[in-house]
């Protein structure tokens, strides 16, 4: 004769409840050690008044006349070695650099646009122009930023 055993199934439902919370939280711990690229308007604004900051070292990534991306790592931190190329933009310079980003989306409605480089405790590394803000912020222990370059070179939505 066999004897019936207590089921152990979980309720319908609670499984991929469970599932889904073990995801997420999974994700918060392997993205905790990151920082971020928050889009800011006032570092959009900043970029395309060609305000040039004194305390940053600035880089850029892509072809010299018409950059992808424009970095500006604050000058208490240094850049880990990387795709990025130093440069020491003049105001024109820069201003010439956002008008041509600016003006090689157009067409597909999306929009160059300032951020803030964040470390993982939240702190200000830097700024960042591009038309995109898919990348990887690192900050390490003994002060080098690691700072990928765009992850990808194509817009993804208009923000503004």
């Amino acid at each position: 004769m066999r004897v019936p055993f207590p089921s152990r199934r979980m309720p319908f439902g609670a499984g991929p409840g469970l599932a889904g919370f073990c995801l997420v939280l999974l994700a918060a711990c392997a993205l905790a050690g990151y920082g971020q690229v928050r889009p800011d308007t006032e570092i959009t604004r900043q970029f395309r008044s060609q305000q040039v900051l004194a305390d940053h070292q600035y880089y850029i990534f892509g072809p010299d006349a018409e950059p992808v991306a424009i970095l500006a790592v604050d000058r208490r931190y240094q850049l880990a070695p990387s795709l990025w190329k130093p440069v020491q933009p003049t105001p024109a310079q820069l201003g010439a650099w956002v008008s041509r980003m600016d003006d090689r989306w157009q067409d597909l409605q999306a929009d160059a646009y300032g951020a803030l480089i964040l470390d993982q405790a939240g702190n200000r590394i830097g700024v960042w122009y591009a038309v995109t803000d898919w990348t990887t912020v690192r900050l390490e222990a003994d002060g080098q930023a690691v700072i990928f370059t765009p992850i990808r070179t194509r817009p993804h939505k208009r923000l503004y």
